[in-house]
């Protein structure tokens, strides 16, 4: 699955989205739980602009 995201300038994530699902709903949800607990990332260097960042990661989930 794969996750898109934005850090904007002060480190803080918005715009979570899901680009690709998993096919389970349950894991799609706990993907983007996860990023959305994510907190105290430092702000960007000033020379990344005042644009934040548009970023896109992939979750790979191992079930046994």
């Amino acid at each position: 699955m794969q996750v898109a995201l934005r850090i904007e300038t002060d480190g803080s994530i918005a715009g979570i989205t899901l680009d690709s699902s998993s096919g389970y709903n349950l894991l799609d949800e706990s993907a983007i739980a996860m990023i959305e607990r994510i907190s105290g990332l430092p702000a960007l260097p000033e020379e990344a602009g005042n644009r934040g960042l548009a970023v896109s990661v992939p979750i790979d989930f191992k079930l046994n």
